[in-house]
């Protein structure tokens, strides 16, 4: 079991407490095989809080350190990218700078308006923004290889302005399976994202209906995510979302060392 997307300080928003030192103490006492750091790197972001990046050099110099050493679980280094369509020379500057493990490419921004603080919604309204975050996942795809993994596909529901954070799958099918159909032919991964519960939401990231899809149209390459931006959410709800993978069909995860995918049997 690892746990592919995670938060250390280096992200502006992790919690204090989020040090590597305190990832693996945790990773140890769940008995986890290891976990991958994705810290943000958000460029041209609305939000001042993203404009600075993690240190990498410091990121992999720990990694170097910590991974010859008995007592610590294996850790990789990788990096979630927030996909903006004028970012993408800075993006792919920044994965040939380093040798990243795993790339997790994200929406957090649309049409230069942030999700998190109602900008988009406010702009598009309910229904149209929700629509328009879809599109430009598709945009993104269409523009964007160079990750390994699609992180929280369905992102957006996170920030429905309305008490049930969801979207309507049937209405959104359509676009949603042009989505997975360009991932599948991309050979790109999708994860199970498993931080529904931080933001109220009934179901993971993406939901049922998304992954069940995905797997009847072929897709096979998923991940593990708690999303954690603090040691105690550490494979949080993995349990549930591996029950939930295999009543779907799934028997393998993929695990990113080298920006390579090793399968690995769900037991």
């Amino acid at each position: 079991m690892i746990d592919q997307h995670t938060h250390t300080t280096e992200s502006p928003d992790a919690s204090d407490n989020a040090t590597i030192d305190n990832y693996l103490e945790k990773a140890n006492a769940l008995n986890i095989a290891g976990l991958t750091f994705t810290d943000h790197v958000d460029f041209d972001s609305p939000v001042a809080l993203f404009h600075t990046l993690p240190n990498f050099k410091k990121l992999f110099k720990a990694k170097e350190t910590l991974n010859q050493r008995s007592d610590f679980c294996y850790f990789a280094i990788g990096v979630e990218l927030g996909w903006q369509p004028d970012s993408e020379p800075k993006m792919r500057t920044l994965t040939k700078t380093y040798p990243f493990d795993c790339v997790i490419m994200s929406l957090h921004v649309g049409d230069s308006l942030d999700f998190h603080n109602g900008d988009f919604f406010n702009e598009y309204g309910h229904e149209r923004a929700i629509i328009r975050y879809f599109e430009l996942v598709l945009k993104s795809l269409e523009t964007y290889h160079d990750f390994d993994v699609y992180g929280h596909i369905d992102y957006i529901s996170r920030y429905v302005p309305s008490k049930i954070k969801t979207y309507g799958f049937s209405a959104h099918k359509a676009i949603i399976d042009k989505i997975l159909k360009k991932l599948i032919a991309l050979d790109k991964a999708i994860e199970i994202n498993t931080s529904a519960w931080k933001y109220g939401l009934e179901d993971f990231h993406p939901r049922f209906e998304v992954l069940k899809r995905y797997y009847e149209l072929g897709g096979r390459k998923i991940t593990l995510g708690s999303d954690a931006h603090a040691p105690a959410h550490l494979t949080k709800d993995f349990d549930k979302a591996l029950v939930q993978l295999k009543d779907i069909g799934f028997k393998y995860l993929c695990h990113f060392k080298h920006r390579k995918c090793k399968r690995v049997k769900i037991s």
